[in-house]
């Protein structure tokens, strides 16, 4: 028996060596948590960015298309003018012609005197 108890003693770890496994375990898992919470910020940082990259684009898509808008209104008023003065034309050609003819009939009617 004493010499089952002997054994037993050699066999069993010190109480000391649990305790400094046991704190070399801790520092283990407390140091990979840390390490995974710096990758989970670096990867939020750069999530980030590129989210703050697209929405850039998206800001700069938005005063081009608004732009072009403003460039097509431009263009559709300049066409509207442009109809305009193209009636005002023809209807100043209109009295041109219709001026000519009386200035014809007029000739006519100083010959026929």
């Amino acid at each position: 028996a004493k010499e089952v108890r002997q054994r037993m003693k050699i066999a069993s770890p010190l109480p000391e060596t649990v305790a400094a496994v046991k704190a070399a375990v801790k520092t283990q898992k407390d140091r990979s948590v840390l390490e995974l919470e710096q990758k989970i910020l670096t990867l939020e940082e750069a999530k980030c960015k590129i989210i703050a990259g697209y929405e850039q684009r998206l800001k700069l898509k938005d005063a081009t298309i608004e732009l072009l808008q403003t460039k097509v209104g431009s263009i559709e008023e300049g066409e509207s003018k442009n109809k305009e003065m193209e009636a005002a034309i023809k209807e100043q050609e209109a009295k041109i012609t219709s001026l000519e003819a009386v200035e014809e009939e007029n000739k006519q009617l100083k010959l026929d005197l």
